[in-house]
């Protein structure tokens, strides 16, 4: 069964000695080359080490997707902000080639030299807003696209953390035998407990 994102809902049981469940819920996630399961696979690598492990495993992952999704969107945001400056630019060497050309104008058709400059310089403009706008909106949709995909990522990493810390505390609180002995024998040695 999958979330509404496509990723497994048994994200239970990854704990320590749960290989299970965490071993079947990692073999489902390899296949998702998306960023929230990239997030997740980092986050249950490191199921065996704890949740705070895990937690750091994937604020890691988190980083290192975050950097390669917005590896390219600094061009399409520059491409965006500057083009309309190109744009002016042209624009004012077209205004500045149109009063030059009605400077060397000697026939009376003065009007005619200016209004062809002139739509020589809005054409430049036009061009700088028609690769602006849309590299605008492209950046805009992809980062929207990364801040989705980050949060989602966190989601997913929340809910397994969820699901393992309560699991995790379960099983260092039960006991080894039927006669109540703690699990462990450092925990015997904390609660001045002989080891059997």
């Amino acid at each position: 069964m999958l979330t509404p994102d496509g990723y497994p809902v048994q994200l239970a049981r990854f704990g320590p000695g749960r290989v299970a469940g965490g071993a079947q819920v990692q073999a489902q996630l390899d296949v998702h080359v998306e960023a929230p399961a990239q997030v997740a696979l980092w986050a249950l690598r490191s199921r065996d080490k704890g949740p705070e492990a895990m937690a750091e495993a994937a604020k890691a992952a988190r980083a290192h997707q975050r950097t390669e999704l917005e590896e390219r969107l600094g061009f399409l945001g520059s491409l965006g902000s500057n083009a309309p400056f190109i744009g002016l630019l042209g624009t004012v060497v077209g205004i500045i080639k149109a009063f030059h050309d009605l400077a060397l104008s000697n026939s009376g058709g003065g009007a005619r030299v200016v209004m062809a400059g002139i739509s020589e310089a809005l054409v430049a403009t036009a061009m700088g807003l028609f690769v602006a706008i849309p590299a605008v909106l492209a950046f805009n949709y992809f980062q929207r696209r990364i801040r989705t995909l980050l949060a989602s990522a966190d989601a997913l990493v929340h809910r397994i953390l969820a699901e393992v810390r309560p699991e995790l505390a379960a099983h260092a609180a039960r006991p080894e035998s039927g006669d109540g002995a703690p699990a462990d024998r450092q925990t015997q040695l904390r609660l001045g407990g002989v080891a059997p």
